[in-house]
């Protein structure tokens, strides 16, 4: 019969997930504050063609948002300690937030002109060509941008060049951790639209914990 008596904090499982929520919430609160743009945006515009680049451009702080929480997660592992919400600005966000925030930049620009391109094609005879091809590339972007999120967290010290290669070698090498991660990434939006009091508040951290646990599969031996 299992029993509560002689445990310690540290090692009672109900207060360990009792801890573990409460540090998903902190952070989804520091994530949601970071992403007021596109609450903003999923919560008062319509979903229409309009109003696509706008949604798209208020994702730019996403990037810095979820290496940040990346970074949170990666320093619990290490150090077995963590204040969350105070980790996800004063770590995650302060030291590698320009980084997440250059990835970002770079990812929607190239899906700007990606997706702008693959409505042009859509009207011309190649059509049927361009546009998987189009999509195929707006989908290696979204895988790229994660992995080199998650191997600058766990190589702080490595020169961009090797960040992009490895980044690119395993979006292809593991094409099917890629496409899981790319899902996750997809359903924690449209989460965010239909169901907006999960999508922001509850899931997030959930959904990148998930994520980062994937990347980590990507430099493991098949």
């Amino acid at each position: 019969m299992f029993s509560l008596k002689n445990q310690t904090y540290d090692n009672n499982i109900y207060m360990k997930w009792i801890f573990y929520i409460y540090c998903g919430l902190m952070m989804n609160l520091g994530f949601v504050m970071l992403n007021l743009p596109f609450f903003m945006a999923a919560n008062f515009l319509k979903l229409q063609s309009e109003n696509f680049g706008i949604f798209l451009l208020s994702t730019i702080l996403f990037y810095p948002a979820i290496i940040s929480v990346f970074a949170v997660i990666n320093y619990y592992r290490s150090s077995g300690d963590i204040a969350p919400f105070k980790n996800f600005f004063n770590y995650g966000l302060k030291k590698f937030g320009l980084k997440g925030l250059k990835y970002g930049c770079i990812s929607t620009l190239i899906l700007l002109v990606v997706i702008s391109d693959s409505l042009l094609f859509v009207r011309l005879p190649f059509a049927k060509i361009s546009v998987p091809f189009c999509l195929i590339l707006s989908l290696l972007i979204v895988a790229m941008s994660i992995n080199m999120m998650y191997f600058r967290v766990r190589n702080p010290k490595a020169s961009e060049k090797d960040i992009f290669r490895i980044a690119f070698y395993y979006s292809l090498r593991k094409c099917y951790v890629s496409f899981l991660n790319i899902l996750l990434f997809a359903g924690l939006i449209i989460l965010m639209f239909i169901k907006p009091q999960f999508g922001f508040m509850i899931t997030p951290v959930l959904f990148i914990g998930i994520i980062f646990l994937n990347c980590a599969k990507l430099h493991q031996n098949s």
